[in-house]
């Protein structure tokens, strides 16, 4: 089971993190490799289902997504299906700091299938480290803007 951790510090306050961070119907803006929602989310809560296209392993796939953990301005996770069986399982911290605001990420992927596993794990861990270093890097712009 492949496991992600990424750090990031950003001169961003917490609160303005938590809001780009939770608009899921805006990562198409910022978040690397997200095409579109298909699934707008109407809120950000526990229990809430969308989809995005996104473009992480080259080719345009369809990816389901669970919100399964809500504490504002502080954590929040999402469960994602993956499309050849499995699950991602995203989990974001984010800690006031005197820079302003720490991010922790931890992303785990589990797979049905060990070639699976073999295969694609190695991949999609790059692909998803690479994915969330640009996306933070995109906050700053954004915030700036």
């Amino acid at each position: 089971m492949p496991e992600i951790v990424i750090e990031n510090t950003t001169s961003i306050e917490v609160e303005k993190v938590w809001s780009l961070l939770t608009d899921i119907n805006s990562y198409p803006k910022y978040v690397k490799f997200v095409l579109t929602i298909k699934d707008p989310a109407e809120a950000f809560k526990e229990g809430i289902y969308w989809t995005d296209i996104t473009d992480i392993v080259w080719i345009p796939l369809s990816i389901k997504h669970r919100i399964i953990k809500v504490e504002k301005n502080k954590k929040f996770a999402y469960e994602v299906f993956l499309p050849f069986g499995g699950t991602m399982m995203e989990e974001f911290e984010l800690i006031t700091c005197k820079e302003g605001t720490k991010i922790y990420s931890k992303i785990e992927l589990t797979f049905k299938n060990y070639l699976l596993d073999l295969v694609f794990g190695p991949i999609l861990k790059k692909r998803i480290r690479t994915m969330w270093q640009e996306t933070y890097g995109n906050l700053e712009a954004i915030s700036r803007s």
